[in-house]
């Protein structure tokens, strides 16, 4: 995984996207958007949760990958595939 994101390019998800955070006020899971996450919101992701860090907003041309689940991204993003890290485009 590491060497997929020493790349210089960008990653992006579609900001209709949706992901599962754990709410702070009542420490239950709650699904937002994408264009609603904030740094320091706690992701539920498969290896338990990871922490936002920094969430940057970038209008973008082009297409995004539509992938099971209607995640959104784009081609260069990568993704767990039966355990294994892969460029999806």
């Amino acid at each position: 995984m590491k060497d997929l994101y020493d790349r210089e390019m960008s990653y992006c998800f579609g900001e209709d996207s949706t992901v599962t955070i754990v709410d702070k006020a009542t420490e239950r899971q709650k699904v937002i958007t994408v264009a609603d996450l904030r740094e320091g919101d706690e992701v539920i992701v498969s290896e338990g949760t990871a922490i936002v860090r920094v969430a940057v907003r970038k209008l973008r041309s082009g297409s995004l990958l539509k992938l099971p689940g209607d995640l959104l991204i784009t081609s260069n993003h990568p993704v767990r595939i039966s355990g294994e890290w892969q460029m999806p485009g």
